[in-house]
């Protein structure tokens, strides 16, 4: 029986194993599309890749049993995935608790990165998010080195300027701000899309903050020191119109924008002014609430329903922030 085998070009690239690798990640049996640079399409199963090259799941030949081909990642112009929905109900569930099936779905896909039509950024950059919701420093700084090759590798645009965005996150996360806060200075001179423009603005409120509360901790009585009072306050509207840019400017970029309104309450709780924290915290659940900042503005009102009035500090008099 002949069998169906690739053209002469492809086939010496092909070697033939016996067995798939036991570490491989279980798949669907769903098969999947690899669109050669010889315009042949090739479909079977992807069911390990390396640096060098793809084993894929095929029927070798009409009637005989399924077997594993080698294909070398050179002769790989794109690949087309089919549905995998245990892979995509992952990525819309996961939480931190999920930070190990993500790394080994990552592993298994990074490899495809810069193959046309992968899901490699996609699953990456879900990855990174999650990393980034953490609360370990070591998993903030896997998501710097995870957003970094993103940002070098990825096939997809688009996805490149998101990973970029994660990394300027990262940096902050890590410690770097003053590195982040530079890079965002440099990005917002130029003609960012609104999504980096946003993201940007939000470094660049994380860092003010970081002075705002270093100046306050040094000068407690700030109030009736004439030279400290300007910089108190210029850095509290500096903080704060950064913070509110994305909701003020930018509020169909749902994710940005509360996180801003999130980072605003924090400078609402440094000086007292509760209501106001009260009030972008109702923003975050009534405009935007399916974003990551979400279950912690929940979470903020609840704490705040809970503290008697009698014994809840009294607020200064209120500064409304300026518009950027």
């Amino acid at each position: 029986m002949r069998s169906a085998l690739p053209p002469p070009a492809v086939l010496a690239a092909i070697a033939f194993i016996c067995a798939l690798p036991a570490c491989v990640l279980a798949q669907t049996a769903a098969t999947d599309t690899l669109v050669l640079t010889s315009g042949e399409r090739r479909q079977g199963r992807i069911t390990a890749v390396d640096a060098g090259s793809l084993t894929v799941e095929v029927q070798i030949a009409p009637g005989q049993p399924m077997g594993s081909i080698r294909i070398a990642r050179p002769l790989v112009a794109s690949v087309e995935f089919a549905p995998d929905p245990a892979r995509d109900a992952l990525l819309a569930r996961a939480t931190t608790a999920q930070i190990p099936d993500l790394a080994a779905l990552w592993q298994h896909l990074e490899p495809l990165l810069p193959i046309a039509r992968s899901a490699a950024p996609t699953v990456g950059l879900r990855y990174g998010e999650i990393l980034l919701r953490s609360a370990e420093s070591a998993h903030a700084a896997q998501a710097l080195a995870l957003f970094s090759k993103i940002e070098q590798e990825a096939w997809n645009p688009p996805e490149r300027a998101a990973a970029a965005q994660g990394r300027l996150r990262s940096l902050v996360a890590v410690g770097k701000t003053e590195e982040a806060a530079a890079e965002a200075r440099e990005i917002i001179k130029g003609a960012p899309s609104t999504a980096m423009l946003c993201e940007a603005k939000l470094i660049l409120a994380k860092a003010t903050e970081g002075l705002l509360r270093s100046l306050l901790d040094q000068n407690p009585r700030w109030e009736q020191d004439e030279r400290v009072r300007p910089e108190r306050d210029r850095l509290y509207h500096e903080a704060l119109d950064s913070y509110l840019y994305p909701s003020l400017f930018a509020g169909a970029v749902s994710e940005p924008a509360a996180r801003g309104l999130w980072g605003a309450i924090g400078i609402y709780q440094l000086t007292g002014e509760e209501p106001l924290a009260r009030e972008a915290a109702q923003d975050i659940l009534h405009l935007h609430p399916s974003s990551s900042a979400a279950k912690s503005a929940q979470t903020f009102l609840a704490n705040l329903s809970k503290t008697p009035a009698d014994t809840a500090p009294s607020a200064p008099p209120t500064r409304t922030p300026q518009k950027p």
